[in-house]
């Protein structure tokens, strides 16, 4: 049995999936029966569309969906669990308690960033796979160990930081966070096929399984969102995943360090998104943490979008990206990126019964 899923890993991965997606699709339901009696309400403000109440903490269904799946994922291949993949298990629950209770109890934007930089220093310190390699060993090569210690520090601390929030950002549209997760994990499963890291594959299928069996559930009119707790995690797991896969490519293929910078650009939609909002805001006198609607998604609500097509062009941008990425990393595996686009193809048809393209 172990050997049929470690051979046919097509069909397990398919099949890891569907147990995520299943397990995230019904965890729902309770979540929202203990959601709605502590009173884990959504609030209504100027950024958001309209909704009746409505729980914020769906983000434990992903968490907890996705654990259960893992744990029987690894049950099944038995394959010994990897220290860096455990520490990355570890902290992501620290970044999903950091939202969780930001849910609950309202944590301001300052504080909440110093938590997140807090738990990024500790990961590097526990997890090599989450150091900088590339900058640490080949730009700051020359510099004093003490400075090259502190610079990997910083950067990883700025990256696994900066994207958390830029995952977060993005959940302001219902399905567009978990949406734009599927999208990226399921690139990433593919990467790490190519690298031969079995283990870190099924971690990322497992991860869009529970994404899209949320999804499901979070897709307008939305029964529940994620909150907060919900795209840190996702935002943690993503930065720390395409980081480790970059240091994969690193080790394995030294003589071709472009390859190594690859896997970081899936998540170049959502930093650029960031980026520019972060500017408007600075340009404009403001603080980076204060709240608009100058993401992607409000200005093209703005421009006459639909909320369908704002959802779709930005998973179809985050699409394009990441496809061009595992073309260039593993070029000769077609078939590979053609299961992306077909995949994409039958999220879109999800939207049915109605023309996705009618407002």
């Amino acid at each position: 049995m172990i050997d049929f899923y470690l051979e046919n890993i097509y069909l397990s991965a398919f099949s890891f999936f569907i147990v995520a997606s299943t397990f995230s699709f019904l965890l729902v339901y309770p979540v929202k029966l203990f959601g709605n009696y502590f009173g884990f309400i959504d609030s209504i403000d100027f950024r958001k569309e309209y909704r009746d109440k409505i729980v914020r903490i769906g983000g434990l269904s992903i968490v907890v969906g996705s654990f259960i799946s893992f744990i029987y994922t690894n049950a099944l291949i038995k394959i010994q669990l990897d220290n860096q993949l455990l520490y990355v298990l570890i902290f992501s629950i620290f970044f999903f308690l950091i939202g969780f209770i930001d849910d609950i109890y309202t944590i301001k934007p300052f504080p909440r960033l110093i938590l997140q930089i807090f738990c990024s220093f500790s990961v590097w310190l526990f997890c090599n796979d989450l150091h900088f390699n590339l900058f640490e060993k080949i730009f700051f090569n020359n510099f004093p160990g003490e400075i090259i210690i502190v610079i990997g520090l910083l950067i990883t601390a700025v990256w696994i930081s900066g994207v958390t929030n830029a995952i977060n950002w993005t959940d302001g549209l219902d399905g567009l966070a978990s949406g734009v997760s599927i999208v990226i994990l399921i690139n990433l499963f593919f990467i790490f096929l190519t690298l031969n890291e079995i283990q870190w594959a099924y971690y990322s299928i497992v991860l869009a399984g529970s994404c899209y069996g949320f999804f499901l559930q979070n897709y307008k009119p939305a029964k529940i969102i994620m909150g907060d707790g919900g795209s840190y995690f996702l935002g943690f797991n993503l930065a720390s995943l395409c980081l480790i896969a970059s240091n994969k490519f690193f080790i394995q293929y030294p003589s071709e360090r472009f390859l190594s910078l690859l896997p970081l650009f899936l998540l170049i939609i959502p930093i650029v998104d960031m980026s520019l909002v972060i500017f408007t805001r600075i340009r404009n006198l403001k603080s980076p943490f204060y709240p608009d609607r100058n993401h992607l998604h409000h200005k093209l609500l703005k421009k006459g979008f639909s909320y369908k097509k704002t959802l779709i062009f930005i998973i179809l941008l985050n699409l394009i990206a990441s496809s061009i990425v595992l073309f260039l990393l593993s070029g000769f595996k077609y078939l590979i990126i053609l299961i992306c686009i077909l995949f994409a193809l039958n999220f879109i048809i999800k939207f049915k019964p109605t023309n996705v393209f009618t407002k």
